[in-house]
């Protein structure tokens, strides 16, 4: 899971998701609206990628494993 899909956390989840891997993500606000309606795309020298993922709000929305890893790509401020 990525929690903070901003600009780092949003190129982590789409190379993760592009490589197979099971990805999650936690967003708010327009992020999480752009991404819910029509996935993250990704811009890079080899072309533009779009990754599709589910998306949450909230993390407790979420069923959490306990093999689970948790990526913490926020600001500082909101891990307070």
């Amino acid at each position: 899971m990525v929690y903070g899909i901003g600009a780092i956390g949003g190129a982590i989840a789409a190379q993760l998701s592009f490589f197979g891997h099971t990805v999650l993500g936690i967003a708010r606000g327009r992020q999480l609206d752009a991404i819910r309606a029509s996935g993250l795309s990704l811009s890079t020298p080899q072309g533009t990628r779009t990754a599709r993922f589910p998306v949450y709000a909230d993390p407790a929305e979420i069923s959490f494993e306990p093999d689970d890893v948790v990526l913490l790509t926020m600001k500082t401020p909101d891990t307070l």
